[in-house]
């Protein structure tokens, strides 16, 4: 559990408060939990919001915890959505609205799985490649950083496979396997165009995750962010409309004739099925066998005449063969089966249409009014939402006075420039307002500031948990395990402690030693 404020020179501090151990994983409990914590360390006399994930459980408007603890307190407390968990969630969906981006992250996990083995390992290390990454399913940067690895280790990946599938070894065909899917003509195009856009949601990853970042510069950043993808959609667009390529959706193998060896799998379709390449035979298949769906996940598709060929004429193969080029076989098709431009204009527009569902309804006309805050553009009308919101949740702003303060306010911010001192446009514009002119106005910078948009901080302390609960840590409590971990999340806090005052706190219990 973390709190966060802001001090008098409007800079935001976000602390680890607690690690709660629950009773239950109910609303009710997890509420009740909560407001226990508060209550017995700052009070929730000055609750203004609160911030979770997704979950229903948190974010029920009936039975939620925000909906319980709003009730509890009496007020409207505002809940924000995790910004951080919405884009994790923008980035999942799109990823999952092509075929071939399924197939480039199968292969990849695979790539991952292969290469943990021990023999492989030793193999890849000696031509000086780099460990690739895992994909995780609870951080899309995971995705990112497993895309970004394996296109600059690609020639040393092929190397090591080939390497590997030259001899008579158990890991010979999958490795085989796995070099034929790297080969695949549109195995790269679609590796770099699904890392270019994630690279354009990572600088919005990072910035969520900062607690130094509020609604208002979060909006900002997501709505350029928005502006510049329809940029590029309309260039897109522009280059298809002036020379038209193939299909986006056919699939990426045409024409291979092969047999099927149990390994790996090859890649899936859009409903999850194994895709099988047909053969380019124009007569039709009297009789469709299916194969058992236990199977999906331990089936490549090879050419037996080049396993032959590795096992076989091994000696006779050059040692200057260009790995990376690929062979007429691995390709697919000599026809273009596959259009580069039209898949990234689709994940453009996904990507689009996911951050519109994602960020521009619950709450948004708040979070405009929040984002008004930083300019000199702002209204009594353009306010009312957020004062609104800061009135439900307890803060009192006088809306008379507070129509006088404004047209003085946006006189000052519109004359004087934006300092580069502050971490936030909206501490930078707060500083350059007098206190005892803007009393109101100031209250909703206030409001708005002290507001979390994610709950990074509070993720951030499972990492501190891991390293302190080790093998030899085990057998102690919870009560000693939370102690240590807010000690060591909190390294800033414990420096600012005085000695003295530590050890005549000491000196005053009775009892001195936890065993």
């Amino acid at each position: 559990m973390c709190v966060r404020h802001v001090d008098d020179s409007f800079v935001s501090h976000e602390y680890l408060l607690d690690i709660i151990e629950l009773p239950g994983l109910t609303a009710r409990e997890i509420s009740k939990a909560l407001l226990c914590v508060l209550e017995e360390t700052v009070g929730i006399d000055r609750l203004v919001a609160q911030s979770y994930d997704g979950a229903s459980v948190m974010s029920g408007s009936a039975g939620g915890v925000q909906a319980l603890v709003s009730s509890s307190v009496g007020r409207k407390v505002i809940y924000v959505h995790c910004f951080a968990h919405r884009l994790h969630l923008v980035v999942l969906k799109v990823l999952q609205t092509s075929s071939h981006v399924t197939w480039l992250l199968d292969t990849c996990q695979q790539l991952y799985n292969f290469f943990r083995r021990y023999s492989v390992a030793r193999e890849y290390s000696e031509v000086g490649g780099r460990t690739l990454k895992r994909i995780m399913e609870q951080r899309w940067s995971g995705h990112h950083d497993s895309l970004s690895t394996v296109l600059v280790e690609f020639h040393n990946i092929v190397q090591t496979l080939n390497a590997i599938a030259t001899t008579r070894t158990p890991e010979a065909i999958e490795a085989a396997g796995l070099e034929n899917q790297l080969k695949h003509e549109d195995f790269l195009p679609v590796l770099r165009e699904t890392k270019e856009i994630l690279d354009m949601l990572m600088p919005l990853n990072m910035a969520f995750q900062s607690e130094k970042v509020d609604i208002a510069s979060g909006l900002i950043m997501i709505d350029e962010v928005r502006s510049h993808l329809s940029e590029l959609v309309c260039k897109l667009q522009e280059q298809d409309e002036d020379g038209g390529d193939g299909d986006v959706d056919e699939q990426h193998a045409c024409g291979l004739q092969t047999v099927e060896v149990a390994a790996t799998s090859y890649g899936s379709d859009a409903t999850g099925n194994s895709v099988v390449a047909e053969p380019t035979a124009s007569r039709r298949s009297s009789r469709i066998t299916l194969r058992p769906k236990r199977l999906d996940d331990y089936v490549v598709d090879v050419e037996m005449k080049r396993l032959n060929q590795l096992f076989d004429q091994r000696s006779e193969l050059s040692q200057d063969e260009d790995v990376d080029k690929p062979t007429e076989k691995t390709s697919p098709s000599n026809t273009e089966c596959f259009s580069a431009k039209k898949l990234k204009l689709m994940l453009v527009q996904s990507v689009l249409s996911e951050l519109e569902h994602r960020f521009g309804t619950s709450q948004r006309a708040v979070y405009i009014a929040a984002a008004s805050l930083a300019s000199n553009n702002f209204s009594v009308e353009t306010l009312e939402p957020l004062v609104k919101a800061a009135q439900d949740a307890g803060v009192h702003i006088d809306c008379d006075m507070l129509s006088h303060e404004i047209p003085i306010a946006r006189a000052v911010l519109s004359r004087e420039e934006t300092s580069h001192t502050h971490h936030s446009v909206l501490a930078a514009c707060a500083s350059r307002l007098h206190p005892p002119s803007h009393p109101n106005l100031l209250l909703l910078y206030r409001f708005t500031m002290t507001t979390a948009m994610d709950t990074a901080e509070a993720e951030r302390s499972f990492s501190t948990v891991k390293r302190i609960s080790s093998d030899y840590r085990r057998s102690m409590t919870h009560e000693r395990l939370r102690h240590l971990t807010v000690l060591s999340h909190e390294k800033r806090v414990l420096k600012t402690l005085s000695v003295e005052d530590f050890l005549s706190a000491f000196k005053r219990r009775s009892r001195r030693l936890l065993i």
